[in-house]
């Protein structure tokens, strides 16, 4: 199969590549992507930001997706074969302050899809159980590709507390500056 991917440190430098169709470790499903997203984290990755100085190249990008199970591994009981599914793509080491505090998405030892390891621009992807949710029968599969950053503006505006000013991009830098 083949993946887009980050091919080299600068500016541009995406191919698409080559890859194996994965093998689900025992704790692991295979899912065959069938939308996947393009993040701000993505036009990152292409510009080749510092923030992605990390990555061990060439890596397929992608973590905003929607697929279906197509293969499981032998310890997998919360999922079959057929099931609809979203990946929850940043997964915390678990033994960190902040994933004990129930904030595994800030952990610095964080393992990243498309970042850490090939994402979602390829045809199949293995992922830890754990890290997988099913979609209603409800939700569309294009419209579940776009959980993962709906659950960020989610989880930020319910983080707020009540008579604070939204985050945006003037109040969380500091006072917005008048004309004068």
């Amino acid at each position: 199969m083949r993946g887009l991917a980050k091919v080299s440190r600068t500016s541009g430098a995406m191919e698409f590549v080559d890859r194996e169709r994965p093998e689900p470790a025992p704790d692991e499903a295979v899912v065959e992507v069938d939308y996947a997203g393009l993040c701000g984290s993505d036009a990152g990755i292409y510009e080749f930001e510092s923030a992605f100085e990390r990555m061990t190249l060439p890596t397929v990008i992608g973590h905003e997706y929607a697929g279906r199970i197509v293969e499981t591994g032998d310890a997998v009981t919360k999922f079959e074969v057929g099931d609809r599914v979203v990946e929850r793509p940043i997964r915390g080491c678990g033994d960190c302050y902040q994933c004990e505090i129930g904030s595994p998405n800030v952990c610095q030892n964080a393992v990243i899809t498309g970042v850490d390891h090939d994402g979602a621009y390829e045809q199949f992807v293995a992922v830890p159980e754990r890290a997988l949710h099913p979609v209603p029968d409800s939700v569309e599969q294009q419209h579940a590709a776009v959980v993962e950053p709906t659950s960020i503006a989610a989880r930020a505006r319910s983080s707020r507390t009540p008579g604070s000013p939204p985050a945006t991009a003037s109040s969380s830098r500091g006072r917005a500056r008048s004309a004068s």
